[in-house]
């Protein structure tokens, strides 16, 4: 999947969507490590912070801060299937606040 940019505040939200989609959930530890590796990242300059999810399948991502702005850019390495079930997951990240529902 090319890279496609996403609202900053939705990183979370979508990772926790990716890694539910492979059988894999977004922990504590994959929280710190991802939020530290953000902070290295430059999209113009081409620095990525790169990482996986390993559940009944593999996937792996990267993502780069474009720097000044609120925005972050996401590329997804998946089978067809899962790819197909995120991209909609990032195109609403675009334009949406998406939110945990404090219930579930």
């Amino acid at each position: 999947m090319d890279a496609i940019w996403i609202a900053e505040h939705n990183w979370v939200p979508c990772l926790e969507v990716l890694a539910s989609l492979v059988g894999s959930a977004l922990d504590a530890d994959d929280h710190a490590t991802i939020s530290l590796g953000l902070r290295a990242t430059d999209f113009e300059a081409g620095q990525w912070f790169a990482y996986e999810f390993s559940g009944r399948e593999r996937v792996s991502f990267r993502l780069a801060c474009d720097v000044g702005t609120c925005v972050l850019f996401v590329a997804v390495a998946a089978s067809p299937n899962v790819e197909a079930e995120f991209g909609p997951v990032l195109r609403l990240a675009q334009s949406y606040r998406l939110v945990r529902d404090p219930a579930t």
